[in-house]
């Protein structure tokens, strides 16, 4: 320190030296003025410090961020149960011509309201790691139809041509995540319908050779003959929240996620997604991925062109006089499963809470119940506990399927877990409902037969 109080900061460095003889000669000794190096180390290792403490906040911030939207796509999903089942039952009575296209185009609106919920859930799952990919086997062809399905009426509506082509070489069976597979093949099928007033959209399927692991390498393509994307306006396609420009979203509509989110898709499934467009002459948008081969079911080998979602509508014929019991705390809910499962020739019986629903089965017959996960006084998952608890002792397992507005893959196997036997998410598809209801019914049928 010197005399007027300034402090040096020096570094001393010394060392000896000596004779022949190992005799101590003398010392060599450098000191090197180092304070303005001490001052960077310390700026730097505030600066280090700042910059976690801004790691920390904005990990919880984007956190908050995920969860409240995870939180919101969770409470609209049960809302848009009861709006969509109103619609499908209004539909079920018999309307004059305008009466029906207004209730159509309300159907439109919800189920667009519906996906933009699916894709903020899966924009929360990505942004939490918590984007999952299922390894089961499924037929590729149906997957076609269930796009081809959703597609349609907007292309018939359009006057465009609508056209699946499925190279022969192509496996009918495969392994992999049917509904991510499927998800991918709607946004961009459905952009190529949204962007294309006159022509057609055709989606076309072919094999690539083989990919690593033994698996097939598909390779899909989807080619309209749209509007086409500016040259200038092409880089910013898969980002999130991304639009072409602004009258893109004012005339089309849409969040800007879809193209980002199936990226996100393709990649984790190992594969690749590029796409090439025209202004004015339109685009074509191409993945390729990496899929196993499947031991062909009986069901495969069937036409290709069959149908079989929807086969319960409501009023077609069912089994006989199944007893359910419905645990939900949603009046809107009840009214409607109530409607739809009467038609398809079900006793129901309600429950409004977990608790409620516990001491129903004790005293009733019931060959199947719906449980509600999240429920006044005692929740879903606490509830089926409880009746797994009471059948050990008492003997028998009664089907359950829990119903649920949380649609993360975490969510489902709780579920599975928890000892129910399937899960549908919210908003529920009625007609899948029931026929998820039938499969059961009919699997518990076959086992007691068997025993």
């Amino acid at each position: 320190r010197a005399r007027d109080g300034k402090e040096t900061v020096v570094s001393f460095n010394a060392t000896t030296f000596y004779d022949r003889d190992r005799k101590l000669q003398g010392v060599f000794a450098a000191a090197r003025d180092v304070t303005e190096r001490k001052r960077l180390d310390q700026v730097l290792q505030e600066k280090n410090v700042e910059l976690e403490n801004a790691r920390i906040v904005a990990e919880k911030t984007n956190l908050i961020k995920s969860d409240f939207l995870a939180n919101m796509s969770h409470e609209l999903r049960t809302p848009m149960t009861g709006v969509l089942g109103m619609l499908d039952l209004i539909l079920l009575d018999k309307l004059e011509a305008q009466q029906k296209k207004h209730i159509e185009i309300a159907q439109t609106s919800a189920r667009s309201l519906v996906r933009i919920l699916n894709d903020i859930l899966d924009l929360t799952k990505i942004e939490m790691g918590k984007l999952t990919l299922e390894e089961i086997p499924f037929s590729l062809r149906d997957c076609l139809e269930t796009t081809y399905n959703i597609l349609l009426p907007v292309a018939k509506s359009k006057g465009l041509g609508l056209h699946f082509t499925v190279a022969d070489e192509v496996p009918g069976s495969l392994i992999g995540d049917p509904t991510r597979l499927n998800q991918v093949l709607t946004n961009l099928a459905g952009n190529a319908v949204k962007f294309t007033t006159k022509g057609q959209v055709e989606i076309r399927v072919v094999t690539g050779g083989r990919a690593a692991g033994g698996k097939r390498s598909i390779a899909f393509s989807v080619t309209d003959t749209g509007i086409g994307i500016p040259v200038d306006k092409q880089d910013r396609l898969f980002r999130l929240f991304s639009q072409v420009d602004e009258s893109h979203s004012r005339s089309y509509g849409g969040t800007g996620l879809g193209l980002a989110i199936s990226k996100e898709i393709v990649e984790r499934m190992g594969g690749t997604i590029a796409f090439a467009s025209a202004e004015g002459k339109g685009s074509t948008f191409a993945f390729t991925v990496p899929l196993g081969e499947a031991v062909p079911s009986h069901q495969d080998a069937g036409a290709p062109g069959r149908r079989e979602t929807g086969a319960d509508l409501p009023g077609a014929a069912a089994p006989s006089g199944p007893r359910l019991l419905v645990a939900e705390d949603d009046a809107t809910i009840r009214q409607v499963l109530g409607i739809l499962l009467l038609r398809s020739n079900h006793a129901i019986d309600f429950a409004e809470s977990g608790r409620q629903a516990v001491a129903m089965w004790e005293t009733g017959d019931y060959d199947l119940i719906l449980m509600d996960v999240q429920m006044p006084l005692m929740n879903g998952f606490e509830a089926t506990a409880a009746i797994r608890t009471k059948e050990r002792a008492r003997g028998g397992r009664i089907p359950i399927i829990a119903m649920t507005a949380h649609a993360l893959k975490e969510d489902e196997e709780r579920c599975l877990d928890a000892g129910m036997d399937a899960y549908i998410s919210k908003p529920i598809d009625f007609k899948k409902c029931i026929q998820l209801i039938k499969d059961i019914l009919q699997q518990k049928s076959r086992r007691g037969r068997k025993n």
